[in-house]
């Protein structure tokens, strides 16, 4: 059985950086991509991504951070279970 999901939200621009390193500890975001007006899809690592637990929650996740202005970051994500 496999599973898709997609999100689709604006959060503060400050708040993103804390709240993807929050939701993906491991996720490897560099300065430019912090401080780009639109970042190229971060990948969370490692794939599979599992919980604290050990339960598999995607092997494949998207995360699209676009910076729309007066401190705005829209948030796309998307993910699957093979």
């Amino acid at each position: 059985m496999s599973t898709s999901y997609e999100l689709d939200f604006h959060a503060p621009r400050e708040a993103t950086d804390a709240w993807l390193r929050t939701s993906y500890p491991d996720m490897e975001l560099t300065h430019d991509c912090e401080a780009a007006d639109a970042c190229a899809t971060p990948r969370p690592s490692p794939v599979p991504y599992t919980d604290k637990d050990g339960h598999r929650l995607a092997d494949v996740v998207d995360v699209e951070l676009s910076y729309e202005g007066e401190g705005v970051t829209r948030v796309r994500i998307s993910g699957a279970t093979m």
